[in-house]
């Protein structure tokens, strides 16, 4: 009988010829930096920062329906001017006013789950890249619960490795594949998400809660990728939520 726990070594050893599946938690972002992701909510973390006021109408209304979804709130306040324009009972400036609050929760919402997110993936040394590569490529399929960039910015330079003979291939597990590709031939700033098709049955990654780099496009969802627009996090949510296109996400 085991009398102790194997070391990660030993099970890695005790495995090595069979599939291994990974789950990854919040553990897997504050593993980089504990401060920057060990945030609770976006809602409490906006009021700490300053981005919503205690005594303003948007924190008043967060309350009173008992909800923490900024999309839901921005919903809301966009949904009540059309219903008053129509029953002729608001004035213009109120109407302003509340149009003004949306917009601002929206530049909240990009302001609150970037704050803390490294910017672009130059920021982060490509010594813990290669640790969080190294770790990843022992498994065939990986399932994350967590909505920033860094398992997807490891899995690039997970192949940026590869290629360049840093990581030798014959220890790599890990098919990278995440069940996007271009159906437009680069013709859009944007790759699409297949449901079916070689690009959906060669998916080995797998984000459960969705992603920041994920977008609801109504009638598809698609990836923005640093290549083909050459712009940050920030710049490309900032563009898509005043396009009404919301990046999808689980965030409580």
């Amino acid at each position: 009988m085991q009398d102790r726990l194997l070391t990660y070594d030993e099970v890695l050893e005790a495995t090595k010829e069979n599939e291994r599946f990974l789950l990854l938690g919040n553990g897997f972002s504050m593993s980089y930096n504990y401060e920057r992701f060990s945030f609770t909510s976006l809602q409490e973390s906006a009021v700490e920062r300053g981005y919503i006021k205690k005594d303003s109408p948007i924190y008043r209304i967060f309350e009173n329906f008992e909800t923490k979804d900024f999309e839901e709130v921005v919903k809301m306040l966009e949904t009540s001017i059309r219903v008053l324009t129509e029953y002729d009972v608001i004035k213009e400036k109120d109407k302003i006013r509340i149009q003004e609050d949306a917009i601002a929760l929206k530049a909240h919402l990009v302001e609150t789950i970037t704050n803390n997110h490294p910017e672009k993936i130059t920021d982060i040394q490509d010594e813990e890249f290669e640790n969080s590569s190294n770790f990843i490529k022992e498994y065939n399929r990986i399932y994350t619960l967590n909505y920033d960039l860094l398992l997807y910015w490891t899995t690039i330079k997970l192949q940026t490795f590869i290629t360049e003979k840093i990581i030798d291939d014959k220890t790599v597990k890990l098919k990278i594949g995440d069940g996007f590709y271009d159906p437009d031939r680069e013709t859009t700033d944007y790759v699409t998400y297949a449901n079916n098709g070689s690009a959906g049955r060669n998916q080995r990654i797998f984000y459960l809660h969705g992603a920041l780099h994920i977008f609801d496009k109504k009638y598809k969802i698609i990836k923005h990728t640093y290549s083909r627009t050459k712009k940050t996090l920030t710049e490309q949510t900032l563009d898509n939520l005043n396009k009404n296109i919301y990046p999808i996400f689980v965030s409580e």
